[in-house]
């Protein structure tokens, strides 16, 4: 009679109880211990750090240079927006500059756009203040936009003031210089918008990733040298299992936290310094929390597919789904970049795992009311428990089994094989 494949019947309990605080905690200060020693993970940090602080200073040191931007103007009231225009800008000590360029006519004006890419024509149209380029908007030059912007408002609050002696400061508000492509404030987040998106999806993605198979690679090559035996005679599979997931998502946290704080401090130093608002830091601090409960629940699901694993080489397999659900986040915030106010917007910001990109982004275009965070937050916690309480369920049946893969109906089916 052939013997069935061997399989580890072993069934632990702890020789001695190692009190549970202090058995978790010196499992979690190992794994960090480890992580720290290891040059490729440090470097690898230090490069992503150098990426992320250096792209934009980099950025803004080749456009440092002081901009002239020449405008085209037909009479004297353009003419002296342009004039204030500069002097706003020398106020602020800013390098760009500002200059009226003369002509005769609006056919004139549009000869010389066609004949000079670089010139901008300001002019009235139908009572609204245009600035227009020939081949773009002006959407590169934010400062004197912005400085010309100023003195549009200026200029026609002073002239319905003095034509109807009304408070000029009730009229400032309602006066803006239209180019279609920038606006540092209000509702146009066309730029900031899929930046915060495509960060914050791949932020998530990589550190998910990159910390769910050092924790499924750790549990794997336990279960595989069969320290993990010896492990749980001193202490119980789920303060093991504890001690991993705090230790890992330490490093993953902290790791995001530098990452935040060095891209939030180098992009205020950047030409898209005015980028850095409230409500972007606000969203920033969000996502960091939104991160930290969503990692503990896909930490907890990579240590479950380890211990489903026999061999290193199967981790692949077991851990796809949760591989799978980690994508389908990222391509559902890409797919859906070009309509934030829609219905996927709103409802990822309360699906569990797709709230730690959706909700954040949300935030950083104002299009979240100050109790929705809330609630997503509360929601994604319930998940998390409960993702936790499944993958110890897992670990604990599956992580003794050997002989080859475990079956997740299996797992779930199994007796407990560890205290």
């Amino acid at each position: 009679m052939t013997n069935p494949m061997p399989k580890s019947t072993f069934r632990t309990t702890p020789a001695f109880k190692t009190r549970s605080a202090s058995a978790w905690r010196t499992v979690a200060a190992r794994e960090i211990d480890v992580k720290l020693r290891d040059k490729g993970f440090v470097i690898s940090m230090l490069i992503t750090l150098v990426i992320i602080i250096g792209a934009p200073l980099l950025s803004s040191l080749f456009d440092s240079g002081s901009d002239h931007n020449r405008v085209i103007v037909t009479d004297d009231r353009a003419a002296a927006v342009v004039s204030a225009a500069q002097h706003d800008l020398s106020s602020q000590g800013a390098s760009d500059t500002v200059e009226a360029v003369r002509v005769a006519n609006q056919a004139e004006a549009r000869q010389r756009l066609q004949q000079d890419d670089d010139l901008v024509y300001l002019y009235r149209k139908g009572g609204q203040w245009r600035l227009d380029g020939y081949v773009d908007t002006p959407s590169d030059r934010e400062s004197a936009t912005r400085a010309m912007s100023s003195a549009v408002a200026s200029t026609v609050v002073a002239d319905s003031a003095k034509a109807a002696g009304i408070d000029p400061k009730s009229l400032t508000s309602r006066m803006s210089l239209k180019t279609g492509q920038i606006k540092a404030d209000g509702k146009d987040h066309s730029v900031i918008a899929p930046v915060v998106g495509m960060v914050t999806g791949v932020l998530f993605m990589v550190l998910a990733v990159q910390f769910g198979y050092v924790i499924a690679g750790s549990v794997v090559e336990e279960k595989q040298s069969r320290i993990v035996e010896i492990l749980l005679t001193a202490m119980r599979a789920r303060h093991l299992l504890f001690g991993k997931l705090v230790g890992n998502t330490v490093l993953a946290f902290g790791e995001l936290i530098i990452i935040c704080a060095g891209g939030l401090l180098a992009l205020s130093f950047s030409s898209w310094s005015y980028f850095v608002t409230a409500a972007l830091s606000w969203s920033v601090m969000w996502f960091l929390v939104f991160f930290l409960v969503g990692f503990v629940a896909l930490a907890s699901l990579f240590a479950a597919a380890g211990a489903l694993a026999s061999r290193t080489e199967d981790v692949q397999v077991t851990a796809s789904p949760v591989m799978y659900l980690i994508m389908a986040v990222y391509a559902w915030v890409v797919f859906s970049m070009s309509n934030l106010d829609g219905i996927s917007g709103r409802v990822g910001s309360y699906v569990p795992i797709a709230s730690v990109v959706w909700m954040p982004l949300r935030m950083s275009i104002g299009n979240a009311a100050w109790w929705e965070p809330v609630l997503s937050i509360l929601v994604t916690i319930g998940f998390t428990v409960g993702a936790v309480l499944v993958g110890e369920r897992i670990y604990r049946r599956s992580i003794l089994q050997t002989g080859g893969r475990v079956s997740l109906r299996k797992a779930w089916r199994q007796d407990e094989s560890v205290a």
